[in-house]
């Protein structure tokens, strides 16, 4: 081989080599916690254990970079279900009580995928849609607990302005405090930026957990994964004027995450309770 070849085959080698590191630099690292129940009542009592997922992801570099999260927030610890996006119950709505305990053991020795993107996507071993019930339980509860503090206007949503230097700074700054003497409406944004961007310091972790208390009531069993070949979204979607708002390519010093990410899957069996 020419001294040409043997370059070019160098080069090749070294350029896989920083695709694969840069491919690998940030992590997501799923896994399923058991808790006792606490005011979860009457789905799970005082004696029951239920299941969280636990979502880490780990920046394994000495960049600091950012990412949107996997499932927006929603205002509470229950996962968006695909299902929810779709559902119109009408008016007057239904009972959610009766809809929760209608659910009781509907998937009872099923084993089920559970792909997270924008929300959690859950379908059977023949690719049918099995999130209903779950959503039916998640959003019970949701309505006894915490109904009232998340209801004003759709927080959860993106606006441009959240993705401000002035709106990052100002939130870090602030983020201790328990009360802003600022508007409300912009409160609401800080908030909705917080909870649906995750920021990596380098060499640094940051852990989300949803409560997965509608698959255990539900039955079944649950593998957690992520799209193949996932990548963050680099956009997201404005509702108010139908189109979709690039996240900027650096936020304070974050510079926002263009790679792969490598992650794992996780099990949720069946509980024999």
């Amino acid at each position: 081989m020419n001294r040409i070849g043997s370059f070019f085959v160098a080069y090749i080698v070294v350029f896989c080599a920083l695709s694969t590191l840069n491919a690998q630099s940030v992590t997501i690292n799923l896994s399923v916690e058991w808790e006792r129940s606490m005011h979860f009542a009457p789905i799970a009592n005082a004696n029951d254990t239920i299941p969280y997922l636990v979502v880490e992801y780990g920046n394994t570099t000495d960049s600091a970079y950012y990412l949107q999260r996997i499932v927006a927030y929603k205002g509470n610890e229950f996962p968006v279900c695909g299902e929810s996006v779709l559902m119109n119950y009408g008016n007057p709505p239904p009972n959610w009580y009766e809809l929760a305990l209608r659910s009781s053991l509907n998937y009872t020795g099923e084993k089920h995928i559970v792909t997270m993107d924008d929300a959690f996507i859950v379908e059977d071993s023949n690719g049918n849609k099995r999130g209903l019930s779950i959503y039916n339980v998640h959003e019970f509860l949701n309505r006894i607990s915490y109904f009232g503090s998340t209801s004003i206007r759709s927080y959860y949503y993106w606006e441009e302005n959240d993705f401000s230097p002035e709106t990052v700074r100002y939130y870090e700054n602030h983020k201790d405090e328990n009360e802003f003497s600022i508007p409300f409406d912009s409160i609401m944004m800080l908030e909705r930026y917080r909870k649906n961007l995750v920021f990596l310091p380098p060499r640094s972790k940051v852990i989300h957990r949803y409560n997965l208390i509608g698959f255990w009531y539900v039955r079944g069993e649950y593998l957690f994964k992520l799209p193949d070949n996932y990548q963050p979204p680099r956009s997201v979607y404005d509702k108010t004027f139908r189109y979709l708002l690039d996240l900027p390519d650096s936020i304070d010093g974050f510079k926002l995450y263009k790679g792969t990410i490598k992650s794992n899957e996780t099990l949720l069996k069946e509980s024999t309770k």
